[in-house]
């Protein structure tokens, strides 16, 4: 969840996805995500551009609404076509470690460790964190094995 949460730091939201100031940023969990459990708990509060992070799980469909950070499982694969447009016209930033989630219309996709050290790697669709009006730091974009839609 780290990576995750760095992320999140590095995205720049339109004013009104993130609310008023003093509002928490959400980081929403849909499908599966129950081998995450221990891993939302470190990160649960942590402040993130001066706002608390807070994580939600969330059961169907129609819940995006107030993410600004969408999880989505690899038990939703054969949703994604309502789920990514739904949580892009709020202006949330997806993720997976689906299997080319990048490529398949998702903002971030999180990659198996192929690197000896073991480091999280990780594919950015720029194209599509742009129609939903998010900006990603070039800091994040160097360090991305992929991105597509420059």
């Amino acid at each position: 969840m780290a990576y995750i949460y760095n992320l999140g730091k590095f995205t720049e939201w339109p004013p009104a996805a993130l609310g008023p100031p003093g509002r928490p940023i959400t980081l929403c969990m849909m499908g599966d995500t129950d081998y995450l459990t221990l891993a939302l708990a470190a990160i649960e509060n942590r402040p993130m551009q001066g706002r608390e992070l807070r994580v939600r799980h969330m059961s169907y469909l129609g819940e995006p609404l107030g993410c600004q950070i969408l999880f989505v499982s690899r038990s939703e694969e054969k949703h994604l076509a309502e789920i990514l447009p739904a949580a892009h016209a709020g202006a949330a930033l997806t993720v997976s470690d689906i299997a080319d989630f990048a490529d398949v219309g998702g903002i971030v996709g999180l990659l198996p460790a192929a690197a000896p050290d073991g480091k999280m790697e990780f594919e950015i669709n720029a194209g599509v964190a742009r129609q939903a009006g998010l900006r990603l730091s070039s800091q994040v974009l160097k360090l991305a094995r992929n991105v597509v839609g420059r």
